[in-house]
């Protein structure tokens, strides 16, 4: 399950930190940039609702976070969820398997970002697309969603790393007016099975 909420200009900080465990309280107020603050506590909100719906919890376990930064819940190894935020909205994915989700508004690049992040057939198409940016955010959401999946952190495969893993499934959402794309990536139920 996605979740994404596209209204965190919304959030009232001084009401919503009463709804955070302390460690993400004091996380949120470490920020000294409202929409900061506002980020952190977007995506532990939308985390509080997946819990609910999609695990049938009335709180969010404690959790933990993997070597590169992956949360998860250490007593609850079978659920799984991952959190990402944009300038314009957070995202929340959960799911009995693992999950990595990113959300990015589209931007311009540089021609050097495009060749150190891109294989040469990736260049290509981002180029030729009739909105480059919001093509390169399609292909950078994947990328890092895979990452945040496994948990490994950005490697020095990145140029490769869609062609080496087609054993990933990808779910994009791109909002209607092109103000962020967000990715879900996890494993191929068809292909793991096989």
């Amino acid at each position: 399950m996605i979740l994404i909420d596209e209204h965190i200009d919304r959030i009232d900080i001084s009401s919503s930190l009463e709804l955070l465990p302390p460690e993400r309280r004091e996380k949120a107020l470490a920020y000294r940039d409202e929409l900061q603050q506002r980020q952190c506590i977007g995506a532990w909100l939308l985390l509080r609702k997946a819990c609910s719906e999609v695990f049938g919890l009335n709180e969010v376990p404690p959790v933990a976070v993997g070597q590169h930064g992956k949360p998860y819940f250490p007593a609850m190894p079978r659920l799984h969820f991952n959190l990402s935020h944009c300038r314009v909205a957070v995202a929340c994915a959960a799911d009995h398997v693992p999950v990595g989700i990113d959300i990015e508004c589209p931007r311009n690049f540089s021609d050097n970002l495009l060749s150190y992040v891109c294989s040469p057939e990736e260049r290509s198409k981002v180029l030729a697309a009739e909105n480059p940016q919001l093509s390169f955010a399609e292909l950078w959401t994947k990328k890092e969603s895979l990452y945040k999946l496994t948990g490994e952190g950005i490697r020095d495969n990145i140029k490769t790393i869609l062609a080496e893993r087609t054993d990933i499934f990808f779910e994009t959402h791109t909002h209607t007016a092109g103000k962020y794309v967000c990715t879900l990536a996890r494993y191929d139920r068809n292909k793991v099975e096989s």
